[in-house]
């Protein structure tokens, strides 16, 4: 397990230099901030309109974004730098080892194809400072799914929490429960009466709300650490969280239909 390990990690870099493990460590600090982050507010005590709901979800994720991109993102680098700035740079400009005892092993490590995560479209120039890179992206990339499943749970579970009330209100003074949504009745003339948002919204926008959240994190791209796609003319691609098609995303999807389409509005 030990040879393994080694292994993967002597092809990568020169991973016992205490700067290169004090980097990865670093980083790996800066990536638990995103266990105290979500894709939702969930922090809602009083029933309110569905546009509402929906701005406060935008703004949450706006602001999310622009944390990650903006801090998170500059914040790790800047870690990843620091801790290296003592490193003769040529050391990062070198072809990594030879296969050796470990060839298996390295031949994994150098499949990815290009624009594939993993490899990063890192694969020319292919030395060190490109696979420290790659690494760093995956601890990265890790951090932001484990952030992303917690996410899904929490709203998931926040949805149908009260799409499961389904007790008909007799007094709309004292509900027996905190609706999360309301609405209006509105009086169009000789007894016509209409409701301000169409029943259907009520499915629609949760599930939309749902796919814009994982868009947005498929929007950010992965961190160019040593500036390698800069100087390359490369394009970073994205960080790989949750796909939109996974079985998980497919379930929840599923579910908050069948369970909100069933509540009573």
């Amino acid at each position: 397990e030990i040879a393994e390990v080694t292994g993967v990690q002597t092809c990568a870099l020169p991973i016992f230099m205490p700067e290169v493990v004090e980097a990865l460590t670093r980083a790996r600090h800066e990536c638990l901030q995103l266990a105290r982050l979500s894709l939702f507010n969930l922090e809602i005590s009083r029933a309110l309109r569905l546009e509402d709901f929906e701005h406060i979800q935008t703004q949450h994720r706006t602001r999310l974004q622009q944390f990650l991109r903006e801090s998170w993102q500059p914040a790790i680098k800047k870690v990843v730098l620091q801790s290296l700035a003592s490193v003769d740079r040529t050391l990062w400009d070198v072809d990594p080892p030879p296969p050796g005892v470990h060839e298996e092993i390295v031949e994994i490590v150098d499949q990815p194809e290009d624009g594939i995560i993993g490899g990063f479209v890192y694969q020319k120039p292919d030395n060190r400072k490109a696979r420290l890179t790659t690494q760093i992206n995956l601890i990265m990339s890790d951090a932001l799914r484990d952030m992303t499943l917690a996410a899904l749970d929490s709203y998931g579970a926040f949805l149908l929490q009260h799409a499961k009330h389904d007790t008909q209100i007799e007094d709309a003074q004292v509900p027996p429960y905190q609706p999360l949504f309301m609405l209006e009745v509105i009086s169009a003339g000789q007894g016509e009466l209409f409701y301000s948002t169409a029943s259907q919204q009520f499915v629609d926008d949760p599930l939309r709300l749902l796919d814009e959240a994982l868009g947005a994190l498929g929007s950010l791209q992965t961190a160019d650490i040593f500036d390698i796609a800069l100087t390359e003319g490369l394009v970073p691609p994205p960080l790989r969280t949750v796909d939109d098609g996974e079985p998980k995303v497919t379930a929840l999807r599923e579910s908050l239909h069948a369970e909100i389409g069933r509540a009573h509005v």
